[in-house]
């Protein structure tokens, strides 16, 4: 059995229906580069070097920029920022 076949059988075992009835292997693709870049935080250059793509076309097709997460990493980066400087004075 193929891949195709085996993916075709798998998504009629889970009953798994997307706009085309079939579970894709771009699927996967798409689920790994979502969560690397929205879960994990992962740089989109690195991102886009697994994927073998762009960085326009990871940000395009797999970045969720939304006003929320936009906050949230620049939050979390003058937070970084604010703890590096902390740790700078301890040792100073």
């Amino acid at each position: 059995m193929n891949f195709w076949e085996y993916l075709r059988d798998f998504s009629k075992e889970l009953n798994f229906r997307d706009d085309e009835g079939i579970f894709r292997a771009h699927r996967f693709r798409h689920t790994f580069a979502m969560r690397m870049l929205n879960h994990y935080k992962a740089p989109l250059f690195a991102v886009a070097k697994m994927l073998g793509d762009s960085e326009e076309t990871v940000r395009n097709n797999y970045a969720d920029y939304t006003v929320s997460t936009t906050l949230s990493a620049a939050f979390s980066a003058i937070n970084s920022k604010q703890s590096e400087d902390t740790q700078l004075r301890k040792f100073n």
